[in-house]
C-alpha cells in the first residue's frame, strides 16, 4: 500500500492543477463513488471494452464502507495507465471533510494508531491531484464542484497553488470542489455552508464564453436518477455510487464521444 501511494503521489506531483488534454476526445467519466466498491467493479467491468480515456470526477472516499480499495482501486488504475486514467480531487479529498464523514475511522478501525498516519499520508496525495481537466479541443471542462465568484475563467484556476489540505485555505478552490448549479441567475448562497455558492445560467454561460468551452461535466450532487442537465443540456451532473448511505441510485457514467454524452447506468 505504501509503494502505490509513493508511486501515485510522484505521478500527481508532476500533473498540473488543470490537466489540458486537447488531443483526446474520447472518455469514460466517474462521478462520486464514495467507497462503493461494487459500484467501481461493475464500471472496471464496463472499462475492460473501452479504448479511450477514464475520468474520475472525485470523491473516491467517505460515507461508504469501502473508501480504501476504493481509492487505491482508482491509484492502481492510473498507475497502470497514467496517460488515459485522470483522477480528480474532489471535496471529499480534503482533510476537514474525510476526518468527519468516515475515512478518517475507516483507517483508524482497520490499522489501530497506524491508521491515523495512513490517514494523513493519503491527504498529503490528496493535495497533490489535479482539480479540472479540458479536452477536446477545449470543448469540454471536467470538475468535480462548478464555477466559483472570482473566476473569469478556467485560466484562474492555474493560480491555485498545489499542496492544500483544508477546505477553507483558498477560497478559489472551495467553490471549484463545493459550488453547485441552480436554475436561477447570478449567485446565491449555498446550503452547504459558508463560502459555498450556487451559480446560475448567467454566470456559467459567461464563464464557458471565457475559456472557449461548449460543455462542462460535473459531479458532486445526489439525485435519484443519477444524473442531472442544466442550462440547456450544457451541464452534466453525474453520480457514480448505486448504494450510497442506504439509498439505491440510479447511478450513472458518461461515455463522451466526439462531443456527444451518453450515459450508462450501473443498475443491473
Amino acid at each position: 500500500m505504501y509503494e502505490i501511494m509513493q508511486d501515485i503521489e510522484n505521478i500527481f506531483r508532476k500533473e498540473p492543477i488543470v490537466i489540458k488534454r486537447n488531443d483526446l476526445r474520447n472518455f469514460i467519466i466517474i462521478g462520486d463513488l464514495h467507497g462503493d466498491l461494487l459500484s467501481l467493479e461493475r464500471i472496471m467491468e464496463i472499462l475492460n471494452k473501452w479504448y479511450g480515456a477514464v475520468v474520475f470526477l472525485g470523491d473516491y472516499v467517505d460515507r461508504g464502507e469501502n473508501s480504501l480499495e476504493t481509492v487505491l482501486n482508482a491509484f492502481h488504475m492510473k498507475l497502470e495507465k497514467p496517460d488515459l486514467v485522470f483522477l480528480l480531487r474532489g471535496n471529499h479529498e480534503l482533510e476537514d471533510v474525510n476526518s468527519y464523514y468516515g475515512f478518517r475511522m475507516e483507517l483508524i478501525s482497520r490499522f489501530g494508531s497506524k491508521g491515523e498516519e495512513l490517514f494523513h499520508r493519503f491527504n498529503e496525495i490528496f493535495s497533490q491531484m489535479p482539480i479540472a481537466m479540458i479536452a477536446d479541443n477545449s470543448r469540454l471542462i471536467m470538475l468535480h464542484g462548478g464555477v466559483p465568484i472570482n473566476a473569469k475563467s478556467i485560466k484562474d484556476f492555474d493560480s491555485i497553488p498545489k499542496g492544500i489540505k483544508e477546505s477553507y485555505e483558498n477560497d478559489l478552490l472551495l467553490q471549484i470542489l463545493w459550488n453547485d448549479p441552480f436554475e436561477g441567475k447570478g449567485y446565491a448562497p449555498s446550503p452547504r455552508g459558508l463560502g459555498i455558492y450556487l451559480f446560475g445560467e448567467d454566470i456559467f454561460n459567461r464563464f464557458m464564453r471565457d475559456s472557449n468551452a461548449e460543455m462542462m461535466i460535473r459531479a458532486h450532487q445526489v439525485f435519484p436518477s443519477g444524473y442531472k442537465y442544466f442550462f440547456g443540456n450544457r451541464l452534466l451532473s453525474i453520480f457514480s455510487s448505486v448504494n450510497y448511505v442506504g439509498r439505491i441510485i440510479n447511478a450513472k457514467i458518461v461515455k463522451y464521444e466526439y462531443g456527444k454524452a451518453k450515459l450508462i447506468s450501473l443498475l443491473r
